[in-house]
């Protein structure tokens, strides 16, 4: 497992204001590798995200199919479909909608790769969502 925080800058001012209005937050980045490998890959992201439409779009050879979720996120798969599966990654995206930038779930190494705003998670607690996170991919 490989955990990763990207602060903003903070220590000039208005280097940090123009990050913030760009966009820039604190980002938190989790990548780990599962004791065994999903029956499929899915792949969940903003709905407004263009990279995560040009990446969908660009997958011509296995394409995915997707489902928008309620709230910001739009969920895709590919592979052999295993709708309890879905159902469970659905509830822990739909709960945590609001932190998640970016969730991805592949059959290939690494397994998991979530980027996250640090903030959002912050305001939880943390086992409570590595707990949630846990029982999605069970």
């Amino acid at each position: 497992m490989e955990v990763i925080y990207t602060l903003e800058p903070r220590e000039n001012f208005p280097l940090w204001l123009y990050g913030r209005l760009s966009g820039r937050r604190d980002v938190f980045f989790l990548r780990a590798d599962l004791k065994s490998a999903p029956v499929q890959d899915v792949e969940a992201g903003r709905k407004n995200d263009r990279a995560f439409a040009t990446f969908l779009a660009g997958q011509l050879k296995e394409p995915y199919a997707s489902q928008t979720l309620p709230g910001r996120l739009e969920v895709a798969w590919r592979g052999k479909k295993d709708k309890e599966y879905l159902k469970r990654l659905s509830a822990f995206l739909e709960k945590y909608e609001a932190a998640i930038l970016r969730f991805s779930l592949h059959r290939a190494a690494p397994h998991l790769t979530l980027k996250a705003e640090l903030p959002l998670l912050q305001s939880g607690e943390a086992a409570e969502f590595l707990q949630d996170l846990q029982e999605a991919l069970v």
